[in-house]
């Protein structure tokens, strides 16, 4: 093939121009839409695409634009259907992703997630379910939602592991519990409530194992439960009132195991 090429559409509009050279496409090459709008342009060097190179939707909204050498890609910018930003492409392997109001909400390197908030969606309704938060290309928050898009669960990482407070919430909005994690583990201090706010237990971790004094409650504020525990177990006196306040039993221990008064 040498020198001009075009197709058209039944309907007589231009499909596509462009050249060839020695077999190879060179120069510019456009296609159109069958409403005549076009669709895409760019321009071949010995057969590789060279430049700028643009593509646009049907409504003339663009929807790409790359650059080229020699037909490696260089840059690239992909945009939504309202015009403004998706996603901003480089050589060396750095994107950034932007959401449909402009916000600048992720940067990936190299395919994976380096900067930023990744959200994963409802399949039927698109609804955010979870937001991942990433800095230096490594997890430091997870966020879980409910359907009605309140609060599920709130969590910190560091080096790919729980630390820091984990904070969960009832469908109301209501928090239910709060732990804290070092290192993966169990580790400080933990509490809980019912509904209504009211404390329902409370005491410390040490790497995943209760330690020290526990407290529970409860739903009316009374006190239910109450003792220590060691690293084998409950250690010490533990007393348990009704829900009245009159005090129920209370019983000896001793590293995990019950002693006879």
């Amino acid at each position: 093939k040498d020198g001009l090429w075009m197709e058209w559409y039944e309907n007589e509009h231009k499909k596509l121009e462009g050249t060839y050279k020695y077999g190879k496409k060179d120069g510019l090459w456009m296609e159109w839409y069958e409403n005549e709008h076009k669709k895409l342009e760019g321009i071949y060097k010995y057969g590789k695409k060279d430049g700028l190179w643009m593509e646009w939707y049907e409504n003339k909204n663009i929807i790409y634009k790359e650059t080229y050498k020699d037909g490696i890609k260089l840059t690239y910018e992909m945009f939504f259907p309202n015009g403004l930003t998706k996603i901003i492409g480089y050589k060396n392997g750095r994107s950034e992703h932007y959401s449909e109001n402009g916000k600048l909400e992720l940067v990936m390197k190299n395919g994976k997630m380096w900067e930023g908030s990744v959200f994963k969606r409802d399949n039927f309704t698109g609804d955010v379910r979870k937001e991942e938060v990433f800095v230096l290309g490594k997890k430091i928050k997870e966020i879980e939602y409910y359907k009605n898009g309140s609060k599920s669960k709130e969590s910190y990482y560091q080096n790919q592991k729980l630390n820091g407070f984990l904070s969960t919430w009832d469908i109301n909005g209501n928090k239910i519990r709060r732990i804290n994690y070092l290192d993966g583990y169990k580790n400080g201090y933990f509490i809980e409530w019912y509904s209504n706010g009211q404390k329902k237990k409370e005491g410390n971790y040490k790497l995943d194992r209760e330690d020290g004094k526990w407290t529970s409650w409860y739903e009316n504020g009374q006190k239910k439960k109450e003792g220590n525990f060691v690293i084998l177990g409950k250690h010490g006196s533990w007393i348990e009132w009704t829900e009245e306040g009159k005090k129920k039993s209370k019983t000896k221990w001793k590293n995990g195991k019950k002693k006879k008064w």
